[in-house]
């Protein structure tokens, strides 16, 4: 018997945890040209993506009591006012420098249709600066809203951010904080 039911999970979230080293190799794997700068759109399209659980993998059907292939994607409906996307880089692993392109306007209108939050800015980046994944040192880059400057919080040290472009680029992002933006 096929089974042709469809289920739904609905999850809050205001975190995303995007493992780059996974999305990496999914799109190494699917031909991508190894100097391609991992960006948010890749992030976005990896977590959308459509994956097969067959063969040894099928999951267990409720409805009809049986194993059966699935195909499963994960999808946003509903994004919330502050998005704070985790930048997964592992901690033991050789791509914690892994160069990663991010917007400071985030339009997400291709990847949550008919929702009120899909325009965001950048609004914080956590950024790690060092020789290695566990050791170094992290500042925050911080702003109140779209119109004001950046700030760098370094331990008890808080200074007007001349251009914080500058220390996107020398540092390592972490974590992205994006407000909802209405213009």
């Amino acid at each position: 018997s096929i089974c042709n039911t469809k289920k739904y999970t609905y999850e809050c979230f205001n975190i995303l945890i995007f493992s780059l080293s996974q999305i990496k190799f999914f799109f190494l794997k699917n031909n991508y040209d190894n100097s391609h700068i991992l960006n948010l759109n890749d992030c976005f399209n990896y977590n959308q993506k459509i994956e097969m659980f067959d063969g040894l993998n099928k999951m267990y059907c409720s409805d009809c009591h049986s194993k059966e292939d699935i195909l499963l994607q994960k999808r946003i409906d509903i994004t919330p006012p502050v998005l704070i996307i985790v930048l997964d880089r592992g901690v033991n692993s050789m791509d914690y420098r892994e160069n990663f392109e991010f917007e400071e306007i985030l339009n997400l209108q291709d990847f949550v249709p008919n929702n009120n939050y899909t325009l965001y800015y950048l609004c914080g980046v956590i950024v790690h600066f060092g020789e290695s994944g566990p050791s170094g040192h992290f500042i925050a880059l911080c702003k109140m809203d779209i119109y004001s400057p950046w700030y760098s919080y370094n331990d008890s040290t808080v200074n007007e951010c001349q251009d914080q472009r500058e220390l996107f680029r020398k540092g390592t992002p972490y974590i992205l904080f994006y407000h909802y933006y209405n213009n």
